[in-house]
């Protein structure tokens, strides 16, 4: 069976939720037997993704001890490891990848990266990105072998399959999901107007430096629910009647779930989602936080007022997003690691 090492970090500048679907994938991969390793940049990337596993030594985990915004720095200490275990691939995710860090890469290995932005032309031997209408691949990845491409390969975590989900007539519980970090303070700014009535369920993260003000505004008030490190995110998305959301990984679990949501950005990469959706009718957009503060918040208190007061356009909505994303991804992505052909690309 192939040996696959994830090359992956987390900390307070990069979302948590990279280390959250890459951790989907490698759990995908070792149900069908594969050997997985991660490799992280540092200490703090370490103490997430290990507070992330499922019971304690889930994975093998290298620390490389290295600048996680330097990668080629830690070449030498990668490729040593990677030839020592003769891994047949590794997956990249970072925002930080150079073209010699990923031809270096290549010469030990097979390399898969998991992109969003589409920045350069990779040279790898497989690129995932689940943003990207397959129709309208980009030029950067014309010489790549294999594209894994559209909301097929959207790596969801099992729990994300078939979730019961009644969209009911009151709106009460809303969940904000703001990237673990919220710099620009979304979650906050929302909960310190809530209409009466209303329940905000706040995910977050330790690395959220707003963290220990979120959960004093929560034994402050009993209205507002803090979570971090959430085990089984797809019942807590069940529960909630509307949801707002940055533009990661998040957007599509919410639509296998159906929990009428708005989006918003907070960084470039995101863009690519919050179009995505927004073109083909499945989310508002309400705008880049970082751009039009004001704007923004004011877009999602306007769809939050409306989406509460029609029950039919919530429904609607619903339906729409479950059509949109399976749940499949990471299973699709880890069979193709593991030799089979890729599937026929969607959206």
């Amino acid at each position: 069976m192939p040996d696959i090492r994830i090359r992956t970090d987390g900390n307070q500048e990069i979302a948590t939720g990279h280390l959250m679907r890459c951790l989907t994938i490698a759990r995908a991969c070792a149900a069908r037997g594969m050997s997985v390793c991660f490799a992280v940049a540092d200490e703090t990337s370490e103490a997430l993704l290990r507070e992330r596993f499922d019971r304690p030594g889930e994975f093998a985990v290298e620390c490389l001890h290295s600048d996680y915004r330097d990668m080629n720095g830690e070449l030498p200490a990668l490729a040593r490891s990677m030839k020592a275990a003769k891994a047949s691939w590794i997956l990249v995710d970072s925002y930080f990848v150079t073209e010699d860090y990923l031809a270096a890469l290549r010469r030990i290995c097979r390399v898969a990266y998991l992109d969003d932005v589409a920045a350069f032309a990779y040279p790898a031997d497989c690129v995932i990105n689940y943003t990207i209408n397959a129709a309208a691949r980009p030029r950067q990845y014309r010489s790549i072998p294999h594209c894994l491409l559209g909301t097929s390969y959207a790596p969801l975590r099992e729990q994300f399959r078939d979730v019961p989900y009644t969209v009911r007539d009151a709106v009460e519980h809303i969940l904000l999901s703001t990237g673990g970090t919220d710099p620009f303070r979304v979650a906050e700014t929302l909960a310190a107007t809530l209409s009466p009535g209303l329940q905000y369920h706040i995910v977050t993260s330790r690395v959220n430096p707003r963290y220990e003000h979120l959960l004093t505004l929560a034994a402050s008030d009993d209205r507002i629910h803090v979570y971090e490190n959430v085990r089984d995110m797809a019942g807590l998305m069940a529960r909630c009647d509307m949801a707002v959301s940055a533009g990661g990984t998040t957007l599509f679990e919410l639509c296998a779930v159906g929990v009428p949501a708005i989006c918003f950005t907070m960084a470039d990469n995101q863009k690519n989602n919050a179009e995505l959706f927004r073109r083909d009718g499945i989310l508002p957009y309400a705008g880049d936080v970082r751009r039009d503060p004001d704007g923004t918040i004011k877009e999602i208190r306007r769809f939050l007022e409306n989406g509460s007061a029609n029950p039919e356009r919530r429904t609607e909505q619903s339906g729409r997003m479950r059509s949109y994303v399976d749940g499949m991804g990471a299973a699709r992505i880890a069979a193709f690691l593991d030799g089979e052909p890729a599937c026929p690309p969607s959206q």
